[in-house]
């Protein structure tokens, strides 16, 4: 299942139908934590505030590798991207079909990290860490692959409010 990227003002490589110029990636993580302290009654747990983790991407080298280092070079002066990220379901090869299942998009997005890894017989492998202030996250129930079941559920958490 494919996991395409959309950095506003930067091309990827993609060639998939619908993600002409967005960058296929490999990976894409990210986390949250409320600590919360159980002590005495559990109706009175203690708790504390949300820590939004970055968002870390790995991804193949590409058309796209020299721009995103440039934008990370750039981050103390730029008033941040809107990062859009698609995880498509693709049905069997006779259908040519695709689904999006799950989608997420950063606002205000900077890249705080940017590194490289390669070998002499492959291609370069970067990883990005991504600093937002807004995150929204998609999600569409599925069937079975390539089949939607329900309404999609959208998720946000705004840092600069919340």
């Amino acid at each position: 299942m494919p996991i395409y990227m959309n950095v506003n003002g930067i091309s990827g490589s993609t060639t998939a139908a619908g993600y002409e110029g967005w960058i296929t990636i490999d990976s894409v993580q990210w986390s949250s934590n409320r600590p919360i302290s159980t002590t005495g009654e559990v109706s009175k747990r203690a708790k504390a505030a949300l820590s939004m983790a970055e968002v870390v991407v790995t991804k193949q080298g590409d058309g796209s590798s020299g721009h995103l280092w440039q934008e990370h070079l750039k981050a103390g002066t730029s008033d941040g991207k809107t990062v859009e990220f698609h995880w498509v379901s693709t049905g069997s090869i006779s259908e040519k079909s695709q689904t999006v299942f799950q989608k997420m998009k950063l606002e205000n997005a900077l890249i705080s990290s940017f590194a490289t890894s390669s070998r002499s017989d492959e291609r370069t492998v970067e990883i990005l860490s991504f600093n937002f202030t807004k995150i929204e996250c998609t999600y569409q129930e599925m069937e079975k692959v390539g089949t939607k079941t329900s309404k999609p559920f959208v998720a946000s958490f705004d840092l600069s409010k919340d």
